[in-house]
């Protein structure tokens, strides 16, 4: 999947502290990534993608999470 293909919903997550709240969250499948895409609603995550580096380019590799 590509940047470019995430959902407008998603908020861009890169900061230090907000990256690794969202890996321990997630567990050993996030720790490979840079940065986040996430959706959340009330608090729980609705979606989660991740992608190496801390520009998302449209044309970046994003994974999804959850």
């Amino acid at each position: 999947m590509k940047v470019k293909d995430i959902s407008e919903e998603a908020i861009f997550v890169s900061d230090s502290q907000d990256v690794q709240a969202i890996r321990e969250s997630i567990g050993e499948d996030a720790y490979g990534f840079d940065s986040f895409f996430v959706i959340a609603t009330n608090g729980d995550y609705e979606g989660v993608w991740g992608m190496c580096g801390i520009i998302p380019y449209l044309d970046n590799d994003a994974v999804q999470l959850i």
